[in-house]
Parts: C-alpha cells; structure tokens; sequence
C-alpha cells in the first residue's frame, strides 16, 4: 500500500514522510512534488465540475496520475494549503476531501494539522467531528505505531485513542464498505444493516437526525435507503440538487449511470462509517464494544473477573468478549452480535438484546470475584483503577442517553479538548 503525502511546502511534507517511517509501518509513504499536486488539484475541480453538468458524460475518476494510482490506500493532506499556485480561492484539505472522496479511486483521506491543539477530542470521540475527512490528525500521532498496528502495547507513550481507527487496516475496511452499499443500494439502511424496530428509540436524536434530517424515528426504516442518505445527509459534495441529480442517474443504464453509482457508492460508504462511529458506537447505546460491555457486566469473564489484566487482555484480543468470555454466556453474546463488522472497528454487540436478556440480568444478582474498582480510560484503550487521587479523569461527553460519561487517563503531554467536558 502506498500512502500519498500531500503538502504545499516540501519540508513539511518530508516531515510528514520521515514521521509514517518512524512508526516502523510496511508501508510506502511518498510525498507528492508540489507541481503535480497543483496540477491534480486543478485537473479534480475541471472534472467534477464536468461531471456535475446535467448534460456530462464523463467518468467517475478523476484521471490525473497523482490520484490515478491504485496502490494508493491513503492520502495525507495538510490543512493548510495556502501556498499552493492556484487562482481563486485558497485551498485547505478540508474543501478537498469530499471531491477526492467522490472523484477518485483513493479510499480513505487523513486531514493533517486541522487542530494542533486536540489530541483527544472530548465531545464525540472521533477526533474532529467536523472534519470533511475520514480522520483528523496531528503530525506527532503518526509516528506512533499504535495508531497504525491498533495494539495499546505498540504505542510508544501509551496513548491510544479507542477511537482512532487501525490506520493500515482502513483502505481494505473501505473497499469493504463499498462493495457493500453497492450491493444495497437500493435497500433501507436500518433493515439490512440488522436494527430492528424496537432498537430505533435507542438511537440518539443526533443520529436519527444526521441519518435522515427529515424523517421522523418511526420513518426511518421505510424512508432511508442508502441512496436516498447520498440525497438528503451526505455532504461530501454540498449542494443538494446536485445530489440529486446524480441519483437521477441511477435510474437510466450505460456508462453515465455507472459512473454515478461509483460516485454514490464512494460517498455513502465513507459517511456511513463516520455516522456508525459518532452516533451509533460513540454512545454504545444501541451497539455496545467490548470494554464498555464489560464496564456493565463484568461477570461475563466468570472466575476471572476480578483480575484487572484480564480486562485488558480482553481489549487486546481483535475479537474481544467474543472469545474471551466464560463459556456460559457466550450463547447470549453470539446471539446478540453485530454481524456487519465491516462497519465497526471492533465486534460490536445488540445492547437492547443483552440489556433485556433475563439470564443475563440474573447474573448480577450471583455470587462473584470482588470485582475491581476501573474504569476505561479512552485516551489509552485500557482499563486503569478508578481510586487514585491522580487517577483517570472523568468526563461528559456531547452525546444524549445514559452512557455519556467516560474516563481518560489523562496524559500529561496530551491535548484534551474542549476543557470544559470534564467540569463535573
């Protein structure tokens, strides 16, 4: 996999290479010569210009070699492209992303340096929620090879936000992604992604409303298709009748609707997955991850229970609660397991099943290991004890329902924003 480095000032972005090489990854980091990258720019804004006309014909892809390469998985842009020799308006990564997303092969964009002061992002937990891009990140966090092996033990100072995604493993996870909505297109969302009808009051307001901004809860399964969400949510491309008139597409046959589907079927995929991480994970209200299952029913590791490595073990394993649990309750766990794992960075579980299994529920009321006093610490994906004065921190995230308050170790060299999350 080759990962394409983007930046109007040469330095800055052989900073960025030397940074991906120093986290010890098997991958390629090249950084784009400044002239090609004005140039593919310019050759990305012509064609979706084109592509957009009512009338055009034209590919899916924008054809420039910078952005035409398949063995790209990653672009790395820099936020700040003022330097760039390109009329009209300056350009950041930000204004970029949805047409790179929509117009090229690339699979998954990285904004760099959007916010230097945010290590952790304490109000949704996906490290700027408002980037355009799949991920925000700061320069000093590439060369941490947690962020790209997903493993708290490779990360080199301990942090390693649970939220960050397993950075090598996300253009395989994409194209996953795609091959999916593609398969769907013409589906509800909610249906075929397994919710059923007594699950939509677990969802929060926010993801109700960033799935649909105009269909109430009892609509969303009839009304939300994946191609309808491209129409009315996604904002990739921001002008809505041009969505629209994309769609319109589809319908016909030929070449200009298979370039309008590969178009959709790019966009939908990438803001179905940040809509999974910040309004269906984020709040494990609906979907619940391991560690924060384990925060509510510890007695799922049995005998084990009031052992704190174990916990952590079970953080570590890839398949988490689904192999790591006491074999009597691990029935209750298959049967409530998400099966599109696709979609989420770790094995996710039905949390309405669990939380009205009766077996489960009955659990509580037996006899157990003393368990220990932790909690999870987000900034680190670990569990630490709670009861030290220097101890984890809590904090509130921004989401509605119960779960919303979480806990970060806090490290000292780290930027946690915004501040105010941790009044209490």
């Amino acid at each position: 996999m080759k990962i394409l480095v983007c930046d109007d000032l040469p330095n800055r972005g052989e900073d960025t290479r030397r940074a991906i090489a120093a986290a010890g990854v098997n991958h390629e980091p090249v950084v784009a010569p400044v002239a090609d990258f004005e140039a593919a720019i310019a050759s990305l804004v012509k064609h979706s210009r084109d592509f957009l006309n009512r009338e055009s014909r034209v590919g899916a892809s924008c054809c420039h070699p910078l952005f035409d390469d398949p063995d790209i998985g990653i672009v790395i842009l820099d936020n700040n492209l003022a330097e760039l020799e390109i009329a009209g308006a300056r350009h950041t990564a930000e204004a970029l992303a949805g047409l790179i997303r929509a117009f090229t092969r690339i699979p998954y964009i990285v904004s760099l340096n959007k916010n230097w002061q945010t290590d952790f992002d304490l109000r949704y937990l996906v490290g700027d929620y408002q980037t355009a891009a799949d991920l925000a990140l700061n320069l000093p966090h590439l060369d941490n090879p947690g962020l790209w092996r997903g493993v708290p033990a490779a990360s080199t100072d301990s942090f390693l936000p649970w939220y960050w995604p397993v950075l090598s493993e996300v253009p395989e996870t994409r194209r996953c992604q795609e091959r999916f909505v593609d398969q769907h297109l013409g589906e509800q969302i909610l249906r075929t992604l397994g919710f059923e009808s007594n699950y939509v009051p677990h969802l929060t307001r926010h993801a109700v409303g960033a799935l649909s901004p105009d269909a109430e809860p009892k609509g969303l399964f009839e009304a939300v298709t994946f191609s309808r969400f491209f129409e009315t949510s996604c904002t990739s491309l921001p002008i809505r009748k041009e969505r629209e008139e994309i769609t319109s597409r589809l319908r016909g046959d030929g070449d200009r609707a298979a370039a309008a589907r590969l178009v959709v079927v790019r966009v939908v995929a990438a803001e179905l997955e940040r809509w999974f991480r910040r309004d269906v994970v984020g709040p494990q209200s609906v979907l619940v991850d391991t560690p924060h299952l384990l925060t509510r029913m510890p007695f799922l590791l049995g005998n084990q229970a009031g052992c704190l490595d174990r916990w952590n073990d079970v953080v570590a394993v890839s398949q988490g609660a689904a192999v790591a649990v006491e074999e009597r309750y691990r029935s209750h766990l298959e049967a409530a397991r998400f099966p599109h794992t696709c979609w989420t960075k770790s094995q996710c579980f039905w949390w309405p099943l669990l939380k009205g299994d009766a077996e489960l529920n009955a659990s509580f009321f037996e006899d157990h290991p003393r368990w220990p006093d932790a909690v999870f610490c987000e900034d680190i994906s670990a569990f630490r004890a709670g009861t030290s004065a220097d101890g984890p921190r809590e904090f509130a995230a921004e989401f509605e329902g119960p779960w919303s308050r979480r806990h970060v170790a806090g490290l000292t060299d780290k930027g946690y924003t915004p501040a105010s999350r941790f009044a209490l």
